[in-house]
């Protein structure tokens, strides 16, 4: 099955490489692979503009994707997975994640969230329990792909969660070809 699905970005480029992977990423589920969403606006309003630089160019992509197995997750339900493969591979510590597992997993004050904890143990690269979130996500990523799956549509839960929008996260760059790239200015 072919999918259209758009992806913003501020950098100019004719494939999906992962070379432009994991700069500038603060969360867990972005460095699992490229992101994109079925909200063409969304993708041009807010992906790929700088609001520090106004005169900045970016670009809208609009690509093609050839979906084999898709899965349907929520957002909190993909980050507790991540980790729990984690602790099966040595990649998280058990006493990490039993101590936020049961945690909600996103509150507006952040005190006590999976997210406000995830975020801090990232920040504590000395720490015991610290976390490679690149390297748990590559090889997240890699057994998935054994499974089979190629997509991953997972609801989002902080931005634009009453939005209920669902972003996806195509696993492999061999099934996105980019059909059309505007600039935006």
């Amino acid at each position: 099955m072919k999918k259209i699905l758009y992806h913003g970005s501020l950098s100019n480029f004719e494939k999906f490489d992962v070379s432009f992977l994991w700069k500038n990423i603060s969360d867990l589920l972005s460095n699992l692979w490229f992101h994109f969403t079925e909200d063409k606006n969304l993708a041009e309003r807010l992906f790929s503009v700088d609001y520090n630089n106004i005169d900045t160019i970016g670009y809208l992509y609009t690509v093609e994707v050839d979906v084999f197995w898709e899965i349907e997750v929520r957002e909190s339900e993909l980050v507790l997975d991540m980790l729990s493969f984690g602790v099966e591979n040595w990649l998280v510590t058990k006493t990490f994640f039993n101590r936020i597992k049961n945690l909600h997993y996103w509150d507006s004050f952040w005190h006590n969230s999976i997210i406000h904890k995830l975020y801090n143990n990232w920040k504590r690269k000395t720490s015991p329990n610290y976390i490679d979130k690149q390297n748990l996500a590559l090889h997240y990523r890699d057994y998935l792909i054994k499974q089979g799956i190629n997509v991953i549509k997972y609801k989002n839960e902080i931005e634009w969660s009453e939005d209920n929008r669902y972003d996806y996260i195509i696993l492999n760059t061999k099934d996105i070809k980019i059909i059309k790239k505007d600039i935006i200015k």
